[in-house]
């Protein structure tokens, strides 16, 4: 018989956008020396108990030309590095969803502007 104990448990998610949010914003960063984030991580450690934590961002800058997807990469990376430094958090973000497409692309995996 299944153990109810065993299963997964399951919790509603917050989706948060990464700049001016997470972090300063800043418009087509390219590098992770770009990033400064913001002293978020007591109120994220208090919702992390109840909620996964996602972090969503438009990536526009790779359809255009301005940075690589390995360079969001990297950025992302520290972001991920600075949260598990701190310590603050119950955990680090749950995932990260990131978009390349361009504004009016016909795809929809943008999330809403």
């Amino acid at each position: 018989m299944d153990d109810p104990s065993s299963r997964p448990t399951k919790k509603p998610a917050i989706f948060l956008e990464g700049d001016g949010t997470l972090n300063v914003d800043c418009p087509y960063c390219r590098s992770p020396d770009q990033i400064t984030l913001y002293d978020v991580f007591g109120p994220l450690k208090e919702l992390s108990k109840d909620y996964l934590i996602i972090v969503v961002s438009n990536q526009s800058g790779v359809a255009r030309g301005y940075y690589t997807e390995d360079e969001v990469k990297a950025v992302n990376e520290k972001v991920r590095r600075e949260v598990e430094k701190r310590g603050e958090v119950g955990s680090t973000p749950s995932t990260t969803a990131l978009t390349s497409q361009k504004r009016g692309a016909p795809a929809g995996s943008r999330r809403p502007a």
